[in-house]
């Protein structure tokens, strides 16, 4: 039998900590990155000086002992930890570009090229050896990932730093974010509704149709926000007709749509599709009302035809996005 005896996990049965890299792999998105946007951010010290500060939070890290990683480590940094000037790289005549690091080690694999760990660990040393820590790696200076430098152990670059000539102090405007979320979030929320009969459009520069304008929720995590909206078997009388549609959601501002339409053969049922989207951040976490605005104008023919829902339907599709930091 190939497999291992217990699966992750049994009430009394032995499982190994592969099999727990695995299951973090596989229900955590199969990816390094940071916990929350909050988590694991590079701060100068409070006083700039030859150091760096680390939020607390949480991330996860591929295990890039593997060839093909299937595996990732989880991390925890409980409170705020200090990069102390015996781990800072010294002072050097050019400038250097330096990716600060989540470095982990594993005595289950070859630690042939690893930072810090030995090739063989006392086993009386291994309850309390520290297997993660912060290591600055020399990189070049459009470097944005520890995968671009090609090296065969676990890490996660935080950000990069961009130290001057013979310079030891770092400050904010050396450091580059590179932190990405692990898992961002995502919500969607479908609405339907019947559009009230007999409500036109109303003549330029009339907006805001219909009166149906339902009040959303936005995620107090969200970043961003796309909102789809579909009218479906709206009432063209007969005749030429030309305006335009958008919707809003809250401060995002649609651009508008434009229709022309000829409906000279004794009216018809027409679908539109418009979009908006972008930053919600500014209104996260409140309720938010969504508007469908239009306007038409005097057909080609030079009568203003109407326009209306009868027996109609909107179905408004938004996705909260969580995916800045």
């Amino acid at each position: 039998m190939t497999f291992n005896f217990a699966p992750y996990a049994i009430d009394g049965a032995r499982t190994t900590s592969a099999l727990a890299r695995l299951a973090a792999y596989t229900t955590g998105g199969g990816r390094s990155g940071v916990a929350k946007p909050d988590s694991l951010k590079v701060l100068p010290l409070e006083v700039p000086g030859n150091g760096l500060r680390i939020t607390a939070g949480g991330a996860t890290v591929l295990n890039h002992y593997q060839s093909n990683p299937d595996q990732v480590y989880v991390v925890s940094n409980p409170g705020i930890h200090v990069v102390p000037a015996a781990s800072m790289p010294a002072p050097r005549p050019t400038t250097a570009h330096y990716l600060v690091c989540i470095v982990i080690g594993d005595t289950e694999f070859n630690q042939a090229g690893h930072p810090f760990m030995p090739t063989t660990l006392d086993p009386g040393d291994a309850a309390t050896f520290e297997y993660v820590r912060i290591v600055l790696v020399p990189c070049a200076a459009n470097t944005s990932s520890f995968e671009e430098l090609g090296l065969s152990y676990p890490a996660y670059a935080l950000a990069r730093i961009e130290v001057p000539p013979n310079t030891s102090t770092i400050t904010a405007a050396m450091i580059t974010n590179l932190r990405t979320l692990a898992q961002p979030r995502q919500d969607r929320q479908v609405i339907m509704g019947t559009l009230p009969p007999n409500e036109g459009l109303g003549d330029y520069p009339s907006e805001r149709w219909p009166s149906w304008q339902p009040v959303v929720y936005v995620p107090p995590w969200a970043t961003r926000a796309m909102m789809m909206t579909t009218l479906s078997g709206i009432v063209v009388i007969d005749g030429e007709t030309h305006g335009g549609l958008r919707g809003s959601l809250g401060p995002l501002v649609g651009a508008w749509v434009s229709y022309d339409i000829d409906a000279s053969n004794n009216g018809q049922r027409q679908t539109f599709y418009f979009a908006t989207g972008g930053s919600i951040a500014s209104v996260a976490g409140t309720n938010q009302q969504v508007l469908l605005e239009g306007y038409r104008t005097v057909g080609y023919g030079g009568s203003l035809q109407t326009w209306d829902g009868d027996s109609s339907h909107c179905v408004i599709d938004i996705t909260f996005y969580e995916d800045t930091i």
